[in-house]
C-alpha cells in the first residue's frame, strides 16, 4: 500500500467516525476490503470485492453490484432513500475507490511527476509549446467564434456519435488537434485513464475553443470572473 493510499484511508477513517452512522466494526471491515482491493491483482477479485463491499453497506446480497455498476458519479436518490444509505456515504465511498484504482494504476509507469501530481494536484511543464507553434494557435482561434456557452461551441476534434464509437476523432482544428495529442501524451502516463486510446477519447471529446466577450450588465459576477 503506497504512502498516499495509506493517508487518504486515515482520512477516511476519520470521516467515518465523525460523520457517518457506521459502527466500529463496519469501518473496520470496510477498511479491510477497500485494502484488499488495493491489492487486488486482477478484475474478477476486484468485483467480488466490490460485491463484498455493498452487502457490508447496504445489508443487501446481489449477483452484481448495484451502487459499483454505475459509471459516473451519480446514484439513483430513489435508491438511498429506500434503503436509508444517506449517512453510508455512498459517493465518498465511490470517490475513495476510485482514487485507489488510480494510485494501482500509477504502480506500473516510471513517471517523475506524478509524485508531483499526487501531491499537489498540478504539474508546471516549462516551455511545452513552443513559440511557433503558439502563434499557429492564436491565428486559429482569432476564427473562431464567440460564444457564451459550451454548447455554442465546437470541439477540436469532430466526435458525433459514428466516430466516438470507433474512438476515432478526425481533426476539426489542425494546430490545436496537434496540441492534444500532445497533451495526450504528457497526461497518459500520469494514471488517470485505463490505456492510452480512452485518454485519447476523452481529451478528444472535451477539448474545445470557448471564446467569451465579456459584458458588465446586469451585475452578473460570473461574467467577470467565472471557471468550471
Amino acid at each position: 500500500m503506497s504512502d498516499y493510499t495509506e493517508k487518504l484511508l486515515n482520512d477516511f477513517t476519520l470521516f467515518l467516525e465523525d460523520y457517518s452512522s457506521y459502527k466500529k466494526d463496519e469501518i473496520k471491515s470496510l477498511l479491510s476490503l477497500i485494502k484488499d482491493y488495493d491489492s487486488a491483482k486482477d478484475k474478477k477479485t476486484e468485483k467480488k470485492i466490490l460485491t463484498m463491499i455493498e452487502f457490508l453497506v447496504s445489508g443487501k446480497k446481489q449477483i452484481k453490484p448495484i451502487i459499483f455498476r454505475v459509471k459516473n458519479k451519480y446514484i439513483s436518490k430513489s435508491y438511498i432513500n429506500k434503503n436509508n444509505l444517506k449517512d453510508k456515504h455512498l459517493w465518498v465511498i465511490k470517490s475513495i475507490l476510485s482514487r485507489i484504482k488510480m494510485y494501482k494504476r500509477q504502480r506500473i509507469f516510471n513517471n517523475l511527476n506524478i509524485q508531483e501530481m499526487n501531491k499537489n494536484g498540478v504539474i508546471l511543464i516549462n516551455d511545452f509549446l513552443s513559440k511557433d507553434t503558439i502563434n499557429c494557435l492564436l491565428e486559429e482561434i482569432n476564427y473562431q467564434p464567440f460564444a457564451l456557452n459550451k454548447g455554442d461551441t465546437k470541439t477540436i476534434r469532430y466526435n458525433n456519435a459514428f466516430f466516438s464509437a470507433l474512438n476515432y476523432f478526425p481533426k476539426r482544428l489542425k494546430n490545436s488537434s496537434l496540441v492534444l495529442n500532445k497533451i495526450v501524451d504528457t497526461i497518459y502516463d500520469l494514471g488517470y485513464s485505463a490505456n492510452y486510446i480512452q485518454t485519447m477519447s476523452l481529451v478528444a471529446k472535451s477539448a474545445f475553443w470557448q471564446k467569451i466577450k465579456i459584458l458588465k450588465e446586469n451585475n452578473d459576477i460570473q461574467k467577470e470572473c467565472h471557471m468550471d
